[in-house]
Parts: C-alpha cells; sequence; structure tokens
C-alpha cells in the first residue's frame, strides 16, 4: 500500500496533459512546470492535487492522484485522472492544479500502519503474593526402636531389628517376636554371610576349624592347618668341638622335620685364632630327606665381644623337605685356622641357635 504524502499549500502549471475528460482511473504522464515547494516522492509515496483554481471551470472539480513526480520546469509527473469518485475534465492549456487534502488521502493515511516502535522498557516487579495456606499433615512414618524386645508394648510403624533382618509393626503387640506375619512386615531381609566363590574359584562347603585358613588345593579354597616347625626361643643343638684343632668341620643335626617347605635359620658365635680366618656356613640334607630352593644367605660378623677374635655366624634359607628327616648345620674352618666356640663365656655358649618356620 502506497503511502500519502501532504504538501503544504502550493501551485503548478500544466503545460501538457490534462486537456481531454478520460474515463476516471486513466493514467497519463504530463508535463509541468512545478516549483522546488512541491515535494519529490520516494518510492511507494502518492499525494493528490485538485483543479478547483482552474478559471475554466464552470461546475464541479476533479482529484488527481500523482504518484511520480519531479520538481522544476518541463519536468514529468506521472497520474490517474478522476479518482475518488469525480469526473475527469478537458482542461484549457496551461491550467493550475493544487495540493489536496481528501477524504480518500486521509483514509490512506488511517490505514497506514507506521513500522513497530522499539520494545518499551520492563515494568518493576510486582509486590511478594500472600502466603498460601498450609498443607495437609503427612502420614506418620516409622518409629525406630532398635533391637526387638520381648517386653516392649510394640504399636503400628514401629521398627524394629532380629535376626540381622528388619521388621516394622503392623499390629499392636507386646511378646510377638518377628517375623510373625500377623505383627510384622519386613522392612530390610537379612543378608548371607556364605561365600561360595573367591576370585572365581569354588570355596569348599566344609567349614573351617579353629586356626585353619583357606587353602587352594588345586580344585578348591578349602581348610588347612598351617604348621610350623620349633619356636626360635630356646631352639638350641650342640655339637662336639676339638678345642685347638685347625681345619675342623663341626656339624648341627635338628630333629626330624616332617615333609613341606621350611623356612630354617641357625646363628653360632666363636674365636677364631686370627682375624684373616676363612669361614663358611651351609646346611646340608641329612639323609636325602631334603632339598633347598629360594634364597639363603650367610654371614660372618664382628660379635662386639674383644676376648681374642670373636665372631658371630647366621645362615637362613627354604628347605623343601620331601621325606620327613633332619637338616644338618654345618660350621668349618679354612686351612692353618684353629676354631672353637665361647663356651666358657655366658655370653656366647658352645651352642647354636635354630629355627624353622613351615611355609607350605
Amino acid at each position: 500500500m502506497a503511502v500519502e504524502q501532504l504538501v503544504n499549500a502550493t501551485t503548478a502549471v500544466v503545460t501538457s496533459g490534462g486537456t481531454t475528460a478520460p474515463v476516471p482511473g486513466t493514467v497519463e504522464t504530463w508535463v509541468v512546470n512545478a516549483p522546488a515547494t512541491w515535494p519529490v516522492l520516494a518510492s511507494g509515496y502518492e499525494y493528490r492535487v485538485t483543479d478547483i483554481l482552474d478559471g475554466g471551470r464552470t461546475a464541479g472539480y476533479e482529484i488527481i492522484l500523482v504518484t511520480a513526480n519531479a520538481v522544476g520546469t518541463g519536468v514529468s509527473w506521472t497520474v490517474t485522472r478522476g479518482v475518488e469518485g469525480t469526473t475527469p475534465y478537458a482542461h484549457a492549456a496551461n491550467w493550475t492544479c493544487v495540493p489536496a487534502v481528501t477524504a480518500g488521502g486521509l483514509d490512506a493515511i488511517a490505514s497506514t500502519p507506521g513500522p513497530a516502535g522499539p520494545t518499551g522498557p520492563s515494568g518493576p516487579t510486582g509486590p511478594t503474593g500472600a502466603t498460601g495456606p498450609a498443607g495437609p499433615t503427612g502420614p506418620a512414618g516409622m518409629t525406630w526402636l532398635g533391637a526387638w524386645s520381648s517386653t516392649t508394648a510394640y504399636v503400628v510403624d514401629d521398627a524394629v531389628s532380629d535376626g540381622g533382618a528388619s521388621y516394622i509393626c503392623i499390629a499392636a503387640n507386646t511378646n510377638d517376636q518377628p517375623p510373625n506375619a500377623t505383627y510384622w512386615d519386613v522392612l530390610a531381609a537379612a543378608g548371607t554371610s556364605d561365600a561360595t566363590e573367591l576370585q572365581g574359584v569354588a570355596v569348599s562347603a566344609t567349614a573351617p576349624t579353629s586356626g585353619q585358613l583357606l587353602e587352594y588345593n588345586g580344585t578348591e579354597w578349602a581348610p588347612a592347618t598351617v604348621s610350623s616347625g620349633l619356636s626360635p626361643q630356646g631352639g638350641s643343638l650342640t655339637a662336639t668341638l676339638a678345642i685347638g684343632a685347625a681345619t675342623q668341620t663341626v656339624v648341627f643335626t635338628t630333629p626330624s622335620l616332617a615333609v613341606g617347605t621350611w623356612l630354617v635359620a641357625f646363628e653360632t658365635s666363636f674365636t677364631a685364632s686370627s682375624s684373616g680366618f676363612i669361614f663358611d656356613a651351609t646346611v646340608v640334607v641329612g639323609t636325602a630327606a631334603a632339598t633347598f630352593s629360594g634364597p639363603r644367605s650367610t654371614s660372618v660378623a664382628d660379635s662386639g665381644n674383644n676376648a681374642g677374635y670373636p665372631y658371630r655366624a647366621s645362615f637362613t634359607a627354604l628347605a623343601t623337605v620331601t621325606t620327613a628327616g633332619t637338616l644338618e648345620f654345618v660350621v668349618y674352618s679354612g686351612a692353618g685356622v684353629t676354631l672353637q666356640y665361647l663356651s666358657s663365656e655366658a655370653s656366647y655358649p658352645g651352642v647354636t641357635g635354630w629355627t624353622a618356620v613351615k611355609v607350605a
């Protein structure tokens, strides 16, 4: 829809055009002398003129719609004749037209909406509404009373524990022990303490006895008794020593050990005729009863006693006993070295302490 352009009072002389009387709505091109007081129409704009000042008229007037124009002498206007129900009139040459405000023009102005304006600022926040009414009271929750007691008078929604499970009272009672379904519903059932697998391997259904551990027997985890050798406290061995003899061997023999793997340790103290002696300690298997595997170590150190040249020897090893039997702890000196035990000194008795712990 075109936009109506309003024009202040002015006049224009039509030097060519408007001298015939065509049917209303006829579009024509005129040549006009229009002063600069006329506005130049932008695209989509229009205004209306009339011949009311034309001295040649004897009755009525014509309204002409201008849809394109220019200003100056001999400019071109595009017009539509006889709008708004008026009748085109054959004007004399060089007739005068003036701008007109008409009902049709006002209707065009009223029916043409303008562009939307910018959004206005937000209004202030309204006041806080009144507090609503309180909701209805919810149902009563359960009352936890701990372990079930035969002397407590229980009422509905009391909750207790018994036998690893928990229960809620559904009917008042005294001394009606769960799981009596007349008075109690189960809240949480008791769990199970039975383990049927460890690391994907079945566990034996046989219950262990006191002191037993679970041991994998190649098929399942089963109870097994862990045995041990002699206690480290007071375990001692004795052997015959040739006092003052050089290059000698002393053998200490253990009691019989059961079949299995044993961690064995020996320790003894002695003196030698010089600090440059050759000493070694080892364990041999008596009567082919055992073999050794894993780490073994020997050490000889100054015992801290300054009488002569005192030393202490120790030995540890893993022994695999395949047939019940004894182990031997052997101490020997190198060539030309006198080896003797300090049997006369209380802090270095002429014995060898030992221990053996069965580990498998």
